[in-house]
């Protein structure tokens, strides 16, 4: 007879609750048998769970923008307030849109927010810094920004599917003027060479961070403030698609004025009293942030304490 291989895997068929069939190894069984006489719990009947919120509960900011993988502001509010004190510092080192710093923020909390993509940092900048709807419009006005001027030409033909001429125009050129105060170019991110060096210092940096935070939650959707051809999202669908779906339907490019739907958007989103804690994003990976900026930030949180 011959041996068994000592490496050989050695499986039993195990019949589930749901009268299926596993393969299992013989180290598995002892530990399916027990869960089986363990109760099962859905999270949809316990009393205290993040789930007790409304689906659309939370801050309006939060709505700034619709991000793939995002998750809702009660689970970050759940968690913030159970693990974490008035004063702390709640740091997400993958911010995304900035759900966490900015509900840490509003629980009196400071929210810090890392990202290694410049939209989630823009974002996250825009909920945490403390940018109030009145100033916001003052430097937006202030800005010249020479639309008629602007040359659309060289624009890739799968851009021009979702926007009209008119619209197109003024958002290369407010995107632009923004990005030029928020001093963010291929100098300070290259994705290339991985050099990820900028943060948002200035009130003028924070203005132009609030804007372009505003500019991404509009550039597409199906709102009355949305720019591009009805998406269900604030980002944008494949061009081909967009293209015939339009076609199909007799969907039209709205020509808007785009400063005042970035306007009357930020009214709305500030509908509501804004954090009393400011927090921070930065941009780059978690493990090679700087402990400068940490100790600067545990500074304010202090004069922000004093404060209330």
């Amino acid at each position: 007879m011959l041996k068994q291989k000592a490496n050989e895997r050695k499986e039993i068929t195990y019949t589930l609750k749901n009268g299926l069939s596993k393969l299992v190894s013989p180290k598995d069984l002892e530990y399916l048998h027990n869960r089986q006489n363990c109760p099962e719990i859905s999270s949809f009947n316990l009393k205290d769970t993040w789930r007790n919120k409304q689906r659309n509960w939370g801050h309006p900011l939060h709505s700034m923008a619709s991000r793939s993988g995002s998750f809702p502001p009660s689970l970050a509010d759940y968690f913030i307030q159970h693990f974490s004190n008035v004063g702390d510092l709640v740091l997400d080192p993958y911010s995304g849109k900035g759900t966490t710093p900015l509900q840490a923020c509003l629980l009196d909390r400071t929210g810090f927010g890392i990202d290694v993509t410049p939209e989630a940092y823009i974002l996250t900048s825009a909920k945490v810094s403390g940018i109030k709807h009145d100033e916001a419009v003052q430097y937006l006005k202030s800005i010249e920004y020479g639309i008629s001027n602007t040359n659309i030409k060289d624009v890739p033909s799968d851009v021009k599917v979702f926007f009209s001429t008119k619209t197109l125009a003024q958002i290369l050129v407010i995107r632009e003027r923004l990005l030029e105060d928020l001093e963010l170019n291929s100098n300070s991110i290259n994705y290339t060479t991985g050099k990820l060096n900028h943060t948002i210092t200035s009130k003028k940096e924070k203005l132009a961070a609030y804007w372009l935070g505003i500019l991404i939650g509009i550039i597409h959707g199906s709102s009355i403030y949305s720019l591009s051809l009805p998406c269900s999202h604030s980002f944008s669908m494949a061009p081909n698609y967009t293209k015939n779906y339009a076609k199909k339907h007799g969907l039209k490019k709205p020509n808007r004025n785009v400063l005042e739907c970035m306007i009357q958007r930020s009214k709305l989103l500030q509908s509501e009293p804004s954090p009393r804690v400011y927090g921070k994003a930065y941009i780059g990976k978690a493990e090679s942030m700087p402990d400068s900026w940490v100790l600067q930030t545990k500074k304010n949180i202090h004069k922000q304490c004093l404060a209330f």
